[in-house]
């Protein structure tokens, strides 16, 4: 599947029946890298299929 959300995006999905929310800091081979909660982690993978896009990163263009 082609990605089709950006580094910055907050997303959300449902992995091993827990919902998980965070904005995109990498995007990877098979799905995006979002922020864990968990002190021990850094980042979690989401796959592709499983994002779901809960807000767009805001767009940094000043132009009138």
């Amino acid at each position: 599947m082609m990605n089709q959300f950006e580094v910055g995006d907050l997303i959300e999905a449902d992995l091993d029946g827990r919902r998980v929310r965070g904005r995109i800091e990498t995007v990877g081979k098979y799905g995006y890298w979002i922020p864990t909660t968990h002190s021990s982690h850094g980042s979690r993978r989401v796959d592709f299929d499983k994002a779901q896009l809960i807000e767009e990163k805001a767009n940094d263009d000043k132009t009138t």
